[in-house]
């Protein structure tokens, strides 16, 4: 069994999913692929979700050892707010002070009990709490599930979608460094060999990567990946044209 998880990157949201980097995955796996990956989600969700489908689905040592988990972890600055029904929403550290973006939350979960008087708190916090402070928070998640998988013998692989900041000193920013390749980054592989164009940016706001893109990066990493089916992937290099290779 292989398990995927991230936020859209890893969803394929805007492009045709099967081209996306978890689709192609999918497509050229020797064993089932799971994804859990959710759109605008947290690095919270993703290390929360991962752990908690382990501790369901993997039931004894060999189920373990036969499984491996990849996981592309998203923007540092998404937090996880859970709402008075229950409903979880993701805020972004980054714009929550900005008027506009505060509305458009107002207006979105006002029935939910988000009320100006919420509102407010957010700016009021957000506005006080250093960036490194959530940083610090998020690479936490990161070595706890790492723990998990390591102590409980689950091969794992974390790649990421967007560079970080990583303006922090602190430890666990220290060690997320040891871990973190930049080149193993979707957001890198657009700057570098995409040139930044904005040809290759997709949605709202050109917020997620083309299909080319998702391509490339697959292509780049399929050789560190296990259980990959190397005579289909041969038969259909067609995917992978002379831009992208």
């Amino acid at each position: 069994m292989i398990l995927i998880n991230g936020c859209s990157h890893t969803y394929g949201t805007d492009i045709d999913q099967n081209m996306g980097w978890g689709g192609l995955y999918k497509i050229f796996a020797t064993k089932p692929v799971v994804n859990l990956a959710k759109e605008g989600c947290s690095n919270q969700y993703i290390c929360k979700s991962t752990i908690e489908w382990c501790r369901e689905n993997l039931k004894n040592q060999t189920d373990r050892n036969n499984c491996f988990v990849i996981v592309m972890f998203t923007s540092v600055p998404r937090q996880e707010y859970i709402l008075d029904n229950g409903e979880v929403i993701y805020l972004n550290i980054h714009n929550i002070t900005d008027n506009d973006v505060l509305n458009i939350w107002f207006k979105a979960y006002h029935a939910h009990g988000f009320d100006q008087h919420l509102v407010q708190t957010f700016r009021n916090y957000f506005e006080q709490i250093p960036y490194d402070v959530h940083e610090e928070d998020s690479f936490y998640q990161m070595f706890l599930l790492k723990q998990f998988l390591d102590l409980n013998h689950i091969s794992n692989k974390f790649i990421y979608s967007t560079r970080y900041m990583m303006n922090g000193n602190g430890y666990w920013t220290n060690w997320f460094k040891q871990v973190y390749d930049p080149e193993v980054c979707l957001y890198s592989l657009w700057k570098h060999d995409f040139n930044q164009h904005k040809y290759y940016r997709v949605g709202t706001g050109g917020g997620h990567f083309r299909e080319d893109v998702h391509q490339k990066f697959f292509w780049n990493i399929h050789k560190s990946l296990p259980y990959i089916n190397y005579e289909l992937l041969d038969q259909n290099k067609k995917l992978f044209d002379d831009e992208v290779l």
